[in-house]
């Protein structure tokens, strides 16, 4: 057996995403059900890696989605963390 292994940052691909931190995905949620998984352990920071072509206003979202810290464009960093804490029921709107 091989000892568990806890990032404490994890690059994310994606779709898209927007400035509330959240990402679409490529629709299994296994990108989400995986850091979920590992936050529940420790705090884990996650990093989406994207063009800046691919930020749009909303993100549709789902109960599991995870929020990301930041987004890493061609152009800037964005830091996303100051958006995040738990969805609203706005968030779940939109």
């Amino acid at each position: 057996d091989k000892p568990a292994f806890h990032p404490d940052i994890v690059f994310l691909p994606l779709a898209a995403f927007d400035r509330r931190g959240f990402r679409l995905g490529y629709g299994a949620g296994i990108y989400d059900a995986t850091l979920s998984a590992l936050r529940a352990k420790k705090p884990v920071i996650a990093i989406g890696v994207a063009y800046s072509c691919q930020e749009t206003d909303h993100v549709p979202i789902e109960p599991h989605d995870e929020r990301l810290d930041f987004v890493m464009t061609e152009h800037e960093t964005i830091e996303l963390s100051a958006a995040a804490g738990a969805k609203t029921d706005s968030d779940a709107a939109l």
